[in-house]
């Protein structure tokens, strides 16, 4: 039987219940804990888990109030969650919803700071070799700040007044949920401008922020984002908070400036300064190319005393050629007026000349003819002689010698024929020979270290392996055959 005393609930009815009690028994409430486990949903909404040495609470915070909270909580970081308990009677499961999130204390969030930091040198994101080097004068800077703030204003202004350049400006978040994001998209948007683009590259690129808490600098400590300036091709500055504040932006970038003004002042170099300068330099160079000028100047005219001028040296080789081509004149007439002597001494008439050339032309015929006879009765001679000499030789000398030897050469071959060993193969031998060296073995003892042996045939060969020996009982039975035909001599 039912006790009417206990009062009776529906499912929604007890769950409306608890949830009206446990909401008003705590409806603010700050919960310590470190964060276990973050998922933030499609919707926006985040869903974080939070948990101490014993227990775990599931917490949840709307996307409206995340968006607004400027340190993303991290797992292994210990946080305070401030917000109100419900339930949520579908799972019959409470929750803490939450409407802000804080550190719990300054030194949890350094230790979560000092553990990233190592893990970041370790991969080498800190190391100097990889640092990249300064331009002197850059024509574009690329500055990547919020536009918001006094930052942007006083590096244009310190710009203006040292050196003007031009200057992209990429703005973006600098504190809270999403500021690492757009700091990185515009990292990699300055370094993707191509040379062909009407927008310049920039050559270096400031990224620049005021002073605040460590909570509000967090986002420069972001992973992600050392990683995008350690792998910029542009040269990066940091400028972060003022000259004590330190992220590890600053340990990333090529070059670390304590202040905003600082890096404009690190950019770029002072233009009059420079101006001074290439004064300074313009005439310390004349200076000394004057002094190098007097100084050449005066040892060309030393050296110019021990030589003679030129003109002089001029009018006496001209004197010396008109002298020689006077004599030389001379000279040549007096040779030209010897050999036209010697050439009338000598001098010969054309009818002399004919008439030897025709007497040595008789001469000459003369002796050809006298040469023609002699060589006609010398191959007379020669003729008769050779056949004599034919007449005089019998063919039986030169054949029969010949026959002789053609005899004796069948015989020879007739006789190396019969004693050939291919006329006993045809008779039905055969002849082993060794593989190795195409020896004949004669004997067992030879065929039993062959592992193969050629056997050779009248019409071919064949190779055999040795499968059996049976040399004991050759010798056995060769033996019992010279007994026998011992005992028979001695019976006869």
């Amino acid at each position: 039987m039912a006790n009417n005393n206990i009062p009776e609930y529906t499912v929604t009815e007890l769950s409306n219940a608890l949830k009206n009690v446990v909401e008003s028994s705590f409806d603010k409430v700050i919960v310590k804990g470190e964060v276990s486990r973050i998922f933030v949903a499609q919707s926006g909404h985040a869903y974080i888990t939070i948990k101490d040495e014993i227990s775990v609470l599931e917490t949840i915070c709307f996307k409206n109030v995340f968006e607004k909270i400027e340190l993303t909580p991290e797992q292994g970081l210990e946080v305070h969650c401030e917000g109100r308990m419900s339930t949520f009677s579908k799972k019959s499961s409470y929750q803490l919803i939450i409407n802000d999130i804080r550190p719990a204390g300054l030194g949890a969030l350094m230790a979560m700071l000092e553990a990233r930091k190592l893990k970041l040198m370790k991969g080498g994101y800190f190391n100097d070799k990889n640092k990249k080097k300064l331009p002197y004068l850059p024509d574009v800077i690329g500055v990547i700040t919020s536009l918001k703030g006094a930052v942007i204003k006083d590096i244009l202004h310190r710009f203006k007044d040292r050196f003007p350049r031009e200057v992209l400006i990429w703005p973006t978040l600098v504190q809270g949920e999403g500021a690492s994001s757009e700091i990185i998209k515009a990292i990699k948007g300055f370094n993707e401008i191509s040379t062909g683009n009407k927008i310049k590259k920039p050559d270096i690129i400031i990224i620049a922020r005021g002073g605040g808490s460590i909570e509000d600098l967090w986002c420069f400590n972001d992973e992600d984002l050392i990683i995008a300036v350690s792998k910029s091709e542009i040269p990066i500055i940091s400028a972060i908070g003022h000259e004590t504040d330190t992220t590890l932006i600053d340990l990333a970038s090529d070059f670390r400036a304590p202040t905003p003004t600082a890096a404009a002042e690190i950019a770029v170099p002072v233009k009059l300064e420079l101006i001074e300068k290439l004064s300074s330099f313009t005439s310390r160079l004349i200076s000394s190319l004057s002094r190098t000028l007097k100084q050449a100047r005066s040892e060309f005219n030393s050296a110019s005393r021990g030589f003679k001028s030129p003109e002089s040296n001029i009018e006496n080789y001209s004197q010396r050629i008109d002298f020689a081509a006077s004599k030389l004149r001379t000279y040549l007439k007096q040779k030209i007026n010897l050999y036209y002597d010697k050439v009338s001494a000598n001098r010969i008439s054309n009818k002399n000349i004919l008439y030897n050339f025709s007497y040595k032309k008789k001469e000459f015929n003369l002796a050809e003819k006298s040469l023609l006879k002699l060589l006609g009765s010398n191959l007379t001679e020669l003729d008769k002689r050779n056949k004599l000499i034919s007449s005089n030789l019998k063919k039986d000398l030169i054949i029969s010698p010949l026959k002789l030897y053609f005899e004796k050469m069948h015989y020879s071959k007739k006789i190396l024929e019969t004693l050939s060993y291919r006329n006993t193969l045809n008779r039905g031998f055969a002849l082993i020979r060794s593989t190795n060296d195409k020896k004949p073995i004669d004997s067992v003892g030879r065929a039993i270290k062959e592992d193969i042996i050629e056997i050779e045939f009248y019409d071919g060969s064949v190779d055999a392996k040795l499968l059996k020996i049976r040399k004991k009982q050759i010798e056995s039975s060769v033996k019992k055959n010279i007994h026998k035909k011992n005992i028979q001599e001695k019976l006869l």
